[in-house]
This record gives C-alpha cells, structure tokens and sequence, in this order.
C-alpha cells in the first residue's frame, strides 16, 4: 500500500515538474516572439501610413499572443496549484498510514513476544510430562520385577518346606 501510494507522490512529483517545465517553456516563447518583434521592428517601410498599419497589426498580434499566452499561464498555475494540494493530501495519507502501520507492527511484536513465551512455557511443561511418564514406566517395569521377586520367594518357601 505505501508503495501505490508511493507511487502517487512521485508522480505528483513529475507532473509538477512537467508544469515547471512547461513555464519555463512558456518563458522561453515569450523571449522568442520578443527578440521576433523587435527583428521584425527594424524592418523599413517607405510611407508612415503603412508603418502604422504594420505597427498595428504587430499591436494586434502581440496583443492576440499575450492573451493566448496569459491563459495558457493561468491554465498552468491552476493546475501546479491543484497539483500541489493533491500531493499534500498524498504526503498527509501517508504519513497517516504510516503511523497507523508502525502502531500495528508493535501490537505484533508484542504478540509474537507472548506467543514464544507461551511457547517457552509448554515446552517445559511437556518435558516435565515426559520426565514424568518416563518415572511412571520406571515404576511401573519395578513395580512388576517386585511381583516377579515375590512370586519367585514363594515359590522357594515351599520348595524348602
């Protein structure tokens, strides 16, 4: 599980470096189309009523990419924006579940603690059975020898007399 969500915070990470990526792209269009204007500036026209038509028309077209431009910003910055929260809330779910997991993992380790404990103690407790029946079969086998010792007594007595 930490490593799916892992996952979501790396790739949080890449799409906000992709909208790095994407401004700096956008600063790099906006130096270009700045250095075309003013190439484009130095041109020479003959008349002053075509260099005003040509200036306007330049007027029109920057003001036309500026706002495609500024939308295109304002896209972007929404998007790093929304992106940023959802990594937050990433980073907060993790941190969540990795409390959540590390407070499991003692439960357990106290559990498995009992458990050989537990163990430890039926261990003696079927050694001191064994011992014990070892002890009963020991009695038992001089219990019967005693019989045997008694039946061949008699046996004896009345042979000697």
């Amino acid at each position: 599980m930490s490593s799916w969500l892992g996952g979501i915070g790396s790739g949080l990470g890449q799409s906000l470096g992709n909208v790095g990526g994407s401004l700096s792209s956008f600063t790099g269009q906006i130096s270009n189309f700045t250095k075309d204007m003013l190439l484009e500036g130095v041109e020479e026209v003959g008349d002053a009523s075509t260099e005003l038509q040509m200036s306007n028309s330049k007027l029109a077209d920057s003001e036309a990419a500026f706002t495609s431009q500024k939308s295109e910003h304002e896209r972007l910055r929404m998007l790093y924006a929304e992106l940023e929260e959802k990594l937050e809330a990433s980073e907060i779910q993790i941190k969540s579940q990795s409390a959540e997991y590390r407070s499991l993992l003692q439960q357990k380790d106290v559990e498995i603690s009992h458990l050989k404990a537990r163990q430890s103690g039926l261990h003696e407790e079927f050694q001191t059975l064994q011992k014990s029946s070892q002890s009963s079969s020991e009695i038992n086998r001089l219990s019967n020898e005693v019989l045997s010792l008694e039946a061949e007594v008699t046996h004896w007595r009345r042979i000697s007399q």
